[in-house]
């Protein structure tokens, strides 16, 4: 009886030993994530969030893991109903069809799809691995210009006939009113460090964008290390507030501070999956090209409404 029972209490370890061990297989990435260190405001509770973190405080080599970290689960994402998972999901990439279905994930964080490049002189800053640009290029879409101030996917971009500049946001290498449309997907300003340098790129990216065009950048709210612990929260609510209250918070005054920058950003939401997240979109508005003609034409107006007046008096 007591051999029985001991050889029950044996089977039953292994059994847990087991599934102890799947566990920590199938969440390996998500143990990983975990490990990363986090600010005292325990904000950053979503991929890009963490991302943004280690873009302010790793060094090159781990940003560089843990892009290639989000785009792997992105890919077993998209991919896990129709194929098997292998350890290295990052190899994938090298697949057409996979880099199309990443692409179109990112453009959708933005609002928009391939279609909508089509005809537009587009640049992406912070573009990583310029996924976009080849993508797009399997469509039929050319010119698609990729920026980052880091050339890993330079010479493979040059081979592939698709133009990549490396230079930094902030500074930005291009004539004023060059581009129909700058994406930026989890890169500048989402990611930036300061209040500072979020003006600089906003302002860079006005100047090079032509009349009527488009910066949408995003998916998440601004980096919350550029916010004071004061300007967030209160005393009390620091203490009470739900992680979820103040990821809500951060996306208040992230929009506050961009439209005190520029009026004319908005804020949108977009549905991926069951899940909404944020963008933003800064709308170029089409200017005179010359001022004093508005005012001719009103001066016009006037004389001629006065001449009337004058006129229909004689009359009477």
């Amino acid at each position: 009886m007591m051999e029985n029972k001991t050889q029950f209490i044996i089977v039953e370890f292994f059994l847990v030993l087991v599934l102890f061990l799947l566990f920590l297989f199938f969440f390996q990435k998500f143990l990983f994530l975990q490990k990363i260190s986090t600010p005292q405001i325990s904000t950053y509770q979503t991929l890009y969030e963490k991302f943004i973190y280690l873009s302010q405080n790793g060094n090159s080599s781990c940003l560089t893991a843990f892009r290639e970290s989000i785009l792997s689960i992105n890919y077993f994402y998209v991919n896990k109903k129709t194929k098997k998972s292998k350890k290295n999901w990052f190899n994938k990439l090298n697949n057409e069809e996979s880099i199309e279905k990443l692409a179109l994930i990112h453009l959708m964080d933005l609002g928009i799809d391939f279609n909508y490049l089509t005809g537009k002189k587009v640049l992406e800053i912070g573009a990583g691995k310029a996924i976009i640009a080849k993508a797009a290029k399997k469509k039929g879409i050319e010119g698609i210009v990729s920026l980052d101030a880091y050339s890993e996917v330079e010479e493979e971009l040059k081979n592939l006939g698709l133009p990549f500049v490396r230079a930094y946001t902030e500074e930005l290498p291009f004539p004023d009113e060059t581009f129909d449309l700058v994406l930026s997907h989890a890169g500048p300003p989402i990611i930036s460090s300061s209040k500072e340098k979020v003006k600089k790129v906003i302002f860079e990216v006005k100047r090079i964008l032509k009349e009527g065009g488009e910066f949408r950048f995003g998916p998440g709210s601004l980096n919350a290390n550029i916010f004071t612990q004061e300007e967030l929260f209160t005393p009390e609510e620091y203490k009470s507030f739900t992680q979820k209250q103040r990821i809500e918070r951060i996306k208040q005054k992230s929009i506050e501070f961009l439209k005190s920058i520029d009026p004319n950003i908005d804020q949108k939401e977009t549905k991926l999956g069951h899940h909404f997240q944020i963008f933003y979109i800064l709308k170029k508005r089409r200017m005179l090209k010359n001022k004093n003609f508005l005012l001719i034409k009103i001066s016009l107006i006037f004389q001629l409404i006065f001449l009337f007046l004058h006129r229909l008096a004689l009359f009477f």
